[in-house]
C-alpha cells in the first residue's frame, strides 16, 4: 500500500530543546519517551517510544500542556495517563521526536487537507511502531 504522506520523525530533543525545533508552530504527530539517559541529537528509535500522538494545532501548544500534564496531572490526557501511573515526571527526562506540518495562508480546502495528513501520520506511526515492535501501541498509549 502506498502511503498517503512520509512519516519522518526529528531527532530526539531533551525537553528542554524542544523549542529549537523548527516547525514547532505548526500541526503535526509527536513521540515522546521518558529516561534519565540524555537523548540530545539522538536519531529516532521505535523501541524509545513511549507515547505517541497528534496535534491539529502547533505542536508547541499541545507539548506545553503535555509537560504540564506529567507534572500536574491535567490538561492533556496521555500526560495524565502518565502522572497517574508514575507520578509526576520532572521534564528533564522528557525527550520528544516531532514531525511538524508546514503550512502557510492556505485556502480552506487545503488546510483541511493538512490536518487530514497529520491525522493520517498518526495512524501511520501507529502502524510503524507496531512493525518495529511487535506492540500495539506505545505503553501510554491506552487507544
Amino acid at each position: 500500500m502506498k502511503p498517503l504522506a512520509t512519516l519522518q520523525f526529528s531527532d530526539f530533543y531533551p525537553w528542554a530543546m524542544r523549542k529549537q525545533y523548527p516547525n514547532l508552530q505548526y500541526p503535526g504527530v509527536y513521540a515522546i519517551h521518558i529516561s534519565t539517559e540524555t537523548l540530545t541529537n539522538h536519531a529516532f528509535h521505535w523501541d524509545l517510544i513511549h507515547y505517541i500522538r497528534m496535534t491539529t494545532r502547533s505542536l508547541h501548544e499541545r507539548l506545553a500542556r503535555f509537560g504540564y500534564a506529567v507534572q500536574h496531572g491535567e490538561r492533556h490526557s496521555g500526560g495524565n495517563t502518565i502522572f497517574k501511573e508514575k507520578g509526576r515526571i520532572d521534564t528533564k527526562y522528557l525527550h520528544v521526536a516531532m514531525m511538524g506540518i508546514e503550512h502557510e495562508n492556505l485556502s480552506q480546502a487545503t488546510y483541511q487537507r493538512v490536518l487530514g495528513k497529520v491525522v493520517y501520520l498518526e495512524y501511520e506511526a501507529f502502524a510503524q511502531f507496531y512493525e518495529a515492535t511487535e506492540q500495539d501501541r506505545p505503553i501510554f498509549n491506552k487507544q
